[in-house]
């Protein structure tokens, strides 16, 4: 499923290669793909870095596509310089990042597209995503509804051994070792 909404996402790289120019029309022109999918989402698309000595918009004239592109992948930890083999770029699958994710307007129709490469540190999941990624990996709401505290949802979870520490909470603690500890 492609992308749906604008935004930041957290992604895992499941596929790359390189593709056919965007611009069929050029010549010795490709472009480098990789194939990124939000894992919580599922939705994912082809990010595309192009090749070519053509010069990249605004304040990335002074450099050439080819070496935005390269720049893109760096940051990703691209080990392989300008060689765009096949298999370095394969290289790169399952690593995580972070893509932008943008639209634009095609007769009439908002596509979303990722943009930009890995440019920030991960995002820290949102609440309802953790609580959508547990429950696809257990099947079932992983925090209870009527679970308050951290004590209340660990004791539920996790059963008494995951229940606060009695010193920590200003009740003083059980030392059998020691005559006078309270029991």
């Amino acid at each position: 499923m492609r992308f749906e909404s604008e935004g930041i996402k957290n992604v895992i790289i499941r596929d790359a290669g390189l593709l056919e120019s965007k611009i069929p029309s050029k010549e010795g022109v490709f472009d480098v793909g990789l194939l990124v999918e939000d894992p919580v989402t599922r939705e994912s698309d082809w990010w595309r870095g192009e090749i070519s000595k053509d010069h990249g918009p605004g304040k990335l004239a002074t450099k050439q596509w080819w070496e935005i592109t390269l720049d893109s992948l760096n940051k990703i930890g691209w080990k392989h310089g300008t060689s765009f083999l096949t298999e370095n770029l394969q290289s790169l699958i399952g690593k995580e990042t972070t893509v932008k994710v943008a639209s634009r307007e095609y007769e009439g129709v908002t596509y979303y597209a990722p943009q930009i490469l890995a440019p920030w540190a991960p995002r820290k999941p949102s609440a309802t995503e953790e609580a959508e990624m547990l429950k696809k990996m257990f099947g079932f709401d992983a925090v209870p509804a009527a679970a308050t505290s951290a004590a209340a949802v660990g004791a539920e979870a996790f059963g008494p051994a995951a229940q606060v520490n009695p010193a920590a909470s200003g009740q003083p603690k059980y030392n059998p070792f020691n005559p006078k500890s309270p029991q």
